[in-house]
Formats: C-alpha cells, structure tokens, sequence
C-alpha cells in the first residue's frame, strides 16, 4: 500500500504556474510590493484621496474605500515608499508630499505604461 505517487505532469505545470513565487528577501527584487492591478487601482485612488484632503490616515482609507485593516495599512506603506505620503507621526493622520501637479504627471506616466505600478514608484 505504500507505492510511489503517480502525478500528472499537465496537472503539476497548472499548479506551478498558478501559484504565485515565493517573495524571500525584499533586497534585489524587481517590486517589493508586487501589488496586483487591482490594488494598482486602489493604489491610485488613494493616492487621490491623499492629494485631494492634504493628509492621509489608514481609518480614512478604510471608511472611503470600504477596506479592512491589513489592506488599507498596506496601501498606507505603499504611498510612503513611493514618496506620496509621509512617514507615520503616531496617531496623526500623515501628511501629503505629493503635489497635485506630480499626481497629474504620475497618473499621465502610469497610462502611458498600461496604468502599471511599477517597483520605481512614480
């Protein structure tokens, strides 16, 4: 009863390719964030939301953009890595570096790559 597992190699491809890598060490990768394009377009709207109110909390995300927690946190860690909010003051909301002239560029320059966030921010 204990024989060698037999598996179907068509079966074992679909399962690799549909899994998604392992991300390891963030040093060297192409985008530590790897956001999909739906968050791209979370990304996006607030980073909108951000340039538009002057500040940005991550319980204002979750209210507007109807988020949970762990998501609207992570959208907050993506715009301060990508220069758009600032870092965190405790618990002020954070405040907006970018202009809403450079959210026109950005925006311009993300359809100019098939609205595609990339690993080089803006």
């Amino acid at each position: 009863t204990n024989s060698a597992s037999e598996y179907d190699s068509e079966i074992m491809n679909a399962v690799e390719q549909a899994t998604p890598a392992a991300k390891g060490d963030k040093t060297g990768s192409d985008d530590d964030t790897s956001m999909m394009s739906g968050e791209d377009a979370l990304v996006l709207k607030a980073a909108e939301l951000a340039v538009d109110a002057g500040q940005l909390s991550t319980t204002a995300l979750q209210r507007r953009l109807r988020l949970g927690y762990a998501k609207a946190a992570r959208i907050v860690d993506e715009l301060e890595q990508r220069g758009i909010v600032g870092p965190s003051e405790g618990a002020k909301p954070r405040k907006v570096i970018m202009t809403p002239q450079e959210l026109t560029e950005w925006k311009l320059r993300l359809a100019a790559k098939g609205n595609q966030i990339d690993s080089t921010g803006m």
